[in-house]
């Protein structure tokens, strides 16, 4: 869609970037997490085939390799789903449902970082009541 012109307000590399990011966000969240074991499926296979790549001390996206890796793993994906393969399935969550060790060490770096901001959620007649005061 980028190519086309249809979204434009970002760029490819933007796009990816802000994927593997997010990759890293949900692995955070376990592996007995859904979205956290969808996400390291998905990083796995993308380290594996060349679209992310780690160079020993930090993660980036292959450019050359990003479209054609996340093609694949949606073909992959969309096979599996679409033949009912749940032997397949299986295979694939085990091969590449798991947190790396590169990705592991990763995580550890980032443990001191929350994984999410925590709401603070305010009664709207809570906070009409401390207006109405602080008027008075």
């Amino acid at each position: 869609m980028i190519k086309r012109g249809v979204i434009r307000d970002i760029t490819a590399h933007q796009f990816y970037t802000t994927y593997l990011a997010s990759a890293f966000h949900s692995v955070r969240f376990g592996l007995s997490e859904v979205h956290g074991l969808g996400q390291a499926m998905q990083l796995s296979y993308l380290l594996e085939h060349g679209g992310f790549v780690y160079d020993g001390e930090k993660f980036a996206v292959d450019m050359d390799r990003i479209a054609s890796a996340v093609a694949q793993l949606t073909s992959d994906i969309m096979l599996i789903q679409g033949d009912g393969d749940k032997l397949r399935a299986v295979e694939f969550r085990e091969r590449y449902g798991l947190i790396l060790p590169s990705v592991k060490n990763a995580l550890n770096r980032l443990k001191d970082v929350p994984i999410d901001i925590a709401p603070i959620w305010v009664d709207i007649n809570e906070l009409r009541q401390k207006q109405t005061t602080h008027l008075l």
